[in-house]
């Protein structure tokens, strides 16, 4: 193993969960946990080691991505993810989800009351996974130590997040 890998999930208010990992060139000793998880903030997620804001410390915000799971479990679920040969009641089962689906496709990601920029760090492994961040473990966990964690911090693409739930509750 070369390299590390930090695992961390967006929830928002209604407990939605989305992950994601940002793979780091070089291995993070254990004894620099400590480190990481004290430049966290408190987590009220007691399987998490702490909150923190990815867009302030150059990885992914995941609040659009929940959209894109909700659509992919749907799809999951209805008759794409059935054999040919199903049996009817379970392609009448399945029909639900296709419906859904297609009403998600409809939408577009939403900014809502109970979204916020605080993303969960759930664990740090090692890895074999090729690099997918920009810096090194070590230069990460320096920038970590840092920061100043903005509770005002919106992701780039929350404008366009707000404009589709406004229109969203407009056509409501």
């Amino acid at each position: 193993m070369k390299n590390t890998a930090l695992i961390y999930r967006y929830h928002d208010g209604s407990k939605n969960k989305v992950h994601s990992q940002a793979v780091f060139a070089g291995l993070m000793p254990a004894s620099d946990l400590g480190r990481v998880s004290g430049a966290l903030l408190h987590s009220y997620d007691n399987d998490g080691l702490g909150d923190f804001i990815p867009g302030q410390v150059g990885l992914v915000d995941l609040q659009n991505a929940l959209h894109d799971d909700f659509v992919a479990l749907a799809e999951a679920m209805g008759s794409a993810g059935l054999d040919p040969d199903a049996e009817a009641a379970d392609r009448s089962a399945a029909e639900p989800f296709d419906e859904l689906r297609e009403s998600l496709l409809k939408t577009k990601p939403m900014w809502g009351p109970d979204d916020h920029p605080f993303h969960t760090l759930v664990s740090v492994e090692h890895t074999d996974a090729p690099v997918t961040a920009h810096k090194t473990i070590d230069a990460f966990i320096e920038e970590l130590e840092v920061i100043v964690w903005d509770s005002s911090y919106k992701p780039p693409f929350y404008d366009e997040m707000i404009k589709n739930y406004d229109l969203h509750v407009a056509q409501q």
